[in-house]
This record gives C-alpha cells, sequence and structure tokens, in this order.
C-alpha cells in the first residue's frame, strides 16, 4: 500500500469524494491498521480458568471467525497488490455487484456459511464543548480539525477533489446533502442561528453543502453520539465530563482520537463494535472452551 500511496489515493476522490490531499493520509492511515494488526495477531491469547472440579482442567482458545469482506473500488486495487504480495489464493475475496441488487445483499446475509457480516460506516456527528477555562487557541485549532474533516468535513475550501488546493469535495450523494439540510433545519427551528453558511452550494454542483457554523444550538437537536470532545484545563472537570458523556469515544483537549491501537466507535445509533486495538479483532474470534478430565 504505501509503495502504491499515490494510485490509491487517486482511487478514493472517486468512490467517496475525499480530496486528493486528505486521500494520501488515508491511504498511510489505512496501512497502519495492516502494520499493527499483524503485530496483534500473536496476542490473541486464551484464558486458563480454575473449574469448580479439581479433576477437570478448563481453557478457552480463540479461534478466527473466518476471512472478512468489505468494499468498493479500493478493495479491487487492494485485492490486487495483495495477490502480488503473495497473499495465498482465497485468502482475500472482492465480490462485486451493481447498485441496489437486493439479492446480493439477502445472499451474503442468510447464506449459513457466511459466519460474519460487518457493515463499516458509523454516523460523523460528534459534539465539542469549549470551558471558559480552556486553551482557546489549541480549542480552534483542534475543533477546525476534527469537525471539518473526511466530508463531515474538515476543510476550507470547496471545488474538485482532484485539485491539490480544495480542502473540501462534495458529500457522497444527494441523500446526503439531504441529511445535513435537516441537521441545519431542525436546529433552527429549536432555536439556533445560522452564523456561515447553512445552505447546499449549487454553483460547485448538486452534492456540494456550504461550510457551516452554527450558534445557540440546543442539547435537543438531532441524534448525536459517535464521539464528543471538550476543551479545559481543569483535571477534575475533565474526568467528570468525559465519564458523563454518552458517546463512544471522547477527545479531551484534543480533536485527534483516531489510532490503529485505541478502539474506534460509537453507542445508541452511532453504531455498535469497535475498529482498532485489541477490541476489534476480539469482534471477528470465538471463544472455545476445552474441558480435559484429570486424574
Amino acid at each position: 500500500m504505501l509503495k502504491h500511496v499515490d494510485d490509491l489515493a487517486t482511487i478514493i476522490p472517486l468512490e467517496n469524494c475525499n480530496p486528493l490531499a486528505d486521500s494520501r493520509t488515508e491511504v498511510a492511515y489505512a496501512a497502519s491498521y495492516l502494520e499493527r494488526f499483524s503485530e496483534e495477531a500473536p496476542r490473541v491469547y486464551g484464558d486458563t480458568i480454575q473449574a469448580s472440579n479439581p479433576g477437570c482442567r478448563v481453557v478457552t482458545l480463540k479461534e478466527p471467525i473466518g476471512a472478512p469482506a468489505e468494499a468498493p473500488l479500493t478493495s479491487l486495487v487492494l485485492a490486487e497488490l495483495a495477490h502480488k504480495a503473495g497473499f495465498p489464493a482465497g485468502v482475500i475475496n472482492v465480490i462485486t455487484a451493481l447498485e441496489n441488487t437486493v439479492a446480493v445483499g439477502k445472499l451474503l446475509t442468510t447464506d449459513k456459511r457466511v459466519k460474519k457480516v460487518s457493515f463499516n460506516r458509523i454516523d460523523g456527528c460528534r459534539e465539542a464543548a469549549v470551558f471558559e477555562d480552556a486553551d482557546l487557541d489549541a480549542a480552534l485549532k483542534g475543533l477546525i480539525a476534527c469537525k471539518f474533516r473526511l466530508l463531515g468535513q474538515t476543510c476550507y475550501e470547496l471545488g474538485d477533489g482532484f485539485a491539490a488546493s480544495k480542502t473540501h469535495g462534495p458529500l457522497i450523494h444527494g441523500r446526503a446533502v439531504e441529511k445535513v439540510e435537516e441537521h441545519v433545519q431542525d436546529a433552527q427551528n429549536l432555536g439556533a442561528r445560522v452564523l456561515f453558511g447553512g445552505k447546499p452550494s449549487v454553483d460547485f454542483g448538486p452534492n456540494f453543502f456550504g461550510i457551516t457554523v452554527l450558534a445557540d444550538v440546543t442539547p435537543d437537536t438531532l441524534i448525536w453520539s459517535l464521539a464528543g470532545y471538550f476543551f479545559s484545563r481543569d483535571v477534575n472537570r475533565c474526568w467528570r465530563v468525559a465519564e458523563a458523556l454518552k458517546v463512544g469515544m471522547v477527545g479531551v483537549n484534543t480533536g485527534a482520537i483516531s489510532d490503529p491501537a485505541a478502539p474506534f466507535g460509537g453507542v445508541k445509533e452511532s453504531g455498535f463494535g469497535r475498529e482498532g486495538s485489541k477490541y476489534e479483532i476480539q469482534e471477528f474470534l470465538t471463544a472455545k472452551m476445552v474441558m480435559t478430565a484429570v486424574n
């Protein structure tokens, strides 16, 4: 992957509209997961359990559910690179289908030979709070980075994702534009004010939505719960708030919380399960119990 960063980065804007400059970072970040989990595999430990029967010994063995399957254009290229790198035939398989091909999805989710189905995309809404004792410069820098990233969105200039000077491409489809409009309208109905943007940028194309800043947003707006961020110099407050937030991840005095060593995921309607860290690999293992009688 790292030898083909430019090639892979060129494909990403075609499939999810991510700007080219950000796509290069995305490829390196994805490669870091492969490096991390190649080292994590030997640490898939089972347990030795003290049985209630003194004549027995109990151990658990962690076994893989099966080979994984994933999504679109980059998957085709990654499969080709894997084969060139020497992966045995059948280890990585890519199934393609036309849009709205219900039969394929139904087969993958109902066939008894498929041991695990993993859908990977969770909602990008993340709330943030800046307390009165925070470092405002650090808070501004961190929030701009995390709130306007990946079409959710870390960007400052709309335009063609293939242009190096553009930091913000279109949303992935028309439904995404409608969803953002609904969030903005819901916030306004509950008393929020639009300070900047707040509407589609049709001059760029049908799937562009302008960078938007709202003020006076209330807690009863549409559900958010993937991650929460806050900035404060008060250590006690940091722990109180971090433990009180009903989110899957918390960023304290930082907007950068993604790391292959850390569990990434949400709660409630933002999804379940975790990506990254030892917790992700457990999602794809089963625990087999072995009890042995001892004389």
